[in-house]
């Protein structure tokens, strides 16, 4: 079980880093560099937790993962409670990205904007989320890891 909370967390730590030098380099978003901060900080605790069995830093870990999924509970739930007030900010964010995909074709939204365009776009967005139960699949793997770290944990008494 180390060694498998060891690899994932070395991953999930790669592509924090990746994903924070994106955000860093294109300067997109500053949520997409906050987030990929907090992605490479929790991959790099889980990860330095398992490998030195410190019982600290996996609960540590553990701790982060749950407040975690607690934020992404809260995001889905105000989600779905306000999704009318969401609509047109959504609308707004497409329209504004199209409006770049025009003005600079080389943009990275490119190749995922027009292929929503193509197929239309909501209907695409509702077969993707009913097809691919992304969030429910990452939920679980949260919350095995969770559990991998606290067994881990207490092993390492």
């Amino acid at each position: 079980m180390r060694i498998l909370l060891l690899v994932f967390n070395l991953l999930v730590f790669v592509a924090g880093g990746i994903m924070t030098g994106f955000g860093v380099i294109m300067v997109l978003v500053v949520a997409f560099l906050v987030i990929g901060c907090l992605i490479f900080v929790t991959g790099f605790l889980g990860c330095l937790g398992a490998w030195k069995k410190s019982k600290c830093l996996l609960r540590l870990f553990a701790t982060v993962l749950v407040l975690i999924i607690i934020a992404e509970i809260a995001c889905g739930v105000i989600l779905i409670v306000n999704k009318d007030k969401f609509k047109p900010f959504i609308r707004e964010f497409f329209t504004n990205a199209i409006a770049e995909i025009e003005s600079n074709p080389n943009s990275g939204l490119t190749v995922p904007i027009i292929g929503l365009q193509d197929s239309g776009c909501v209907e695409k967005i509702v077969h993707e989320l009913k097809a691919n139960s992304i969030g429910i699949g990452a939920g679980v793997v949260e919350i095995e890891t969770i559990v991998a770290a606290l067994i881990l944990a207490k092993q390492s008494e």
